[in-house]
């Protein structure tokens, strides 16, 4: 008897000291509505009790990790129309969040953590697709050739809409959406210029019109845009291309760029400079994502002040914000805007100062 008590307690730490099957973390997204996966359970914008709930859970998503103050939370939250338990209310819907996040089980309580006063969401414990984009762009940026390509189309798969779009009119959405706004449209024109090196103009055409989705005056979208279909044999359709990248501008106020119209009119006629550029792509890096955060800040910072001082509100953010990607440069930029003699003037002054 005790030989076989023996065997079983051997037995039972045997089983016990085995690898145990990894859970698959569960799978979050961001980009587009708010979706989480677990195994074969999902959790929709509609599926976690209540909408406070939800955008709860998406505050703490946004912060990637970082603690959010209960204070900072509830302002958020519900701006200056506080409840009278601010407290109990942010306590229960934290509570409603972890039950859906568990699916059944505890597992929600090590999703959203407790912190002396403040909630943080064990960012590391999750697949978040923010995460994955980040990722494979990183990769990107120290890849060549077909792997740089699939890796930037990776990443531009996973862009399924704008980040947070079941919250479009929440002020704590905006700037991680807007962030991201920017960084798919630089995949996305890296992807067609990536696609363009290969000879794959119909792909190269794809991303370059997912680009102009997000922005229709960016200006290396559509020049990738034209330049594709016409090495396809449709320049009746790069003309198209131009047409829509004209009329947005016209909606602005502004005129197209130039070079993008000497395009147009070489498509249209002879081919040379169409050749020629088809001959000499551009770079395709995608380029540093500091650097870029940092140039649309100070581009909106600019647009603000214009407007200040001309009055003529945001509509030059589309002009500013097209340069800046492409060149890089504020100046250059400032130096579109004055060339469209809109704000003229404040931009002359702030191109000074810059």
């Amino acid at each position: 008897m005790h030989a076989a008590h023996a065997t079983s307690v051997s037995h039972v730490r045997a089983l016990a000291d085995q690898p145990r099957p990894s859970t698959p973390r569960p799978s979050v997204r961001l980009f587009g509505s708010i979706r989480v996966e677990h195994g074969e359970q999902t959790l929709g914008v509609r599926d976690f009790g209540s909408v406070k709930a939800k955008q709860v859970l998406e505050i703490l998503l946004a912060a990637r990790g970082r603690a959010v103050p209960k204070d900072r939370l509830a302002d958020m939250i519900w701006g200056e129309n506080l409840p009278q338990n601010v407290s109990g209310a942010l306590e229960s819907y934290v509570s409603v969040a972890r039950r859906r996040l568990g699916f059944g089980s505890r597992g929600g309580h090590r999703l959203i953590v407790t912190e002396p006063q403040a909630y943080r969401f064990a960012i590391d414990a999750v697949d978040l697709d923010l995460d994955r984009f980040d990722d494979f762009v990183r990769r990107a940026d120290t890849a060549s050739g077909a792997e740089r390509r699939r890796l930037l189309e990776a990443a531009a798969e996973l862009a399924r809409g704008d980040v947070l779009d079941d919250e479009p009119y929440a002020d704590w959405a905006e700037d991680l959406r807007e962030e991201y706004r920017s960084r798919v449209l630089e995949v996305r024109v890296a992807a067609a210029r990536a696609a363009m090196g290969e000879g794959d103009h119909a792909a190269a055409a794809r991303h370059a019109d997912a680009a102009l989705a997000i922005e229709p005056l960016e200006r290396a979208a559509v020049e990738t845009a034209m330049l594709a279909r016409y090495a396809a044999g449709r320049e009746h359709d790069a003309a198209r291309a131009f047409a829509r990248y004209r009329d947005a501008a016209a909606d602005y106020g502004i005129a197209p760029a130039a070079d993008v119209v000497r395009l147009a009119e070489s498509i249209a006629g002879d081919g040379a400079l169409a050749q020629a550029r088809l001959t000499t792509a551009p770079a395709t890096s995608v380029g540093d994502d500091a650097t870029i955060a940092r140039l649309a800040t100070i581009g909106a910072a600019v647009v603000e002040l214009i407007g200040e001082l001309e009055g003529t509100g945001p509509a030059p953010l589309p002009v500013l914000m097209a340069e800046l990607r492409r060149s890089g440069s504020v100046q250059a930029a400032l130096q579109e805007l004055l060339a469209t003699g809109y704000g003229a003037p404040a931009a002359a002054r702030v191109l000074q100062a810059a």
